[in-house]
């Protein structure tokens, strides 16, 4: 996204090595020892899936307005329970971009 912006940490490639070897160990196991169960909470995750692409993936335009007034309101009184202001690393859209 901003291939110039400095990196506080810099990693080899063997750490997100191993964190994948790890992560799929830990979904690899229990679908091996406890398949019914892993496929419920599999199933339980992928049900979220409906909400994703109504309220985050669809345009706005798609979306009734009372849900758009929704999602704007449970948004911010997130980003206020959050803390989450914006930074001074954050790019700032409203600058023309440099080409």
């Amino acid at each position: 996204m901003l291939p110039d912006r400095p990196r506080p940490l810099k990693l080899s490639i063997v750490f997100p090595l191993f964190f994948c070897l790890c992560t799929v160990f830990l979904v690899a196991v229990p679908l091996y020892t406890d398949p019914l169960n892993s496929l419920i909470g599999i199933g339980i995750a992928l049900s979220g899936l409906p909400v994703y692409f109504l309220l985050v993936r669809s345009p706005d335009t798609r979306r009734p307005r009372w849900l758009r007034a929704a999602v704007a309101g449970v948004s911010r009184h997130i980003q206020l329970l959050c803390r989450a202001v914006v930074t001074e690393l954050d790019p700032d859209d409203s600058r023309p971009k440099s080409q």
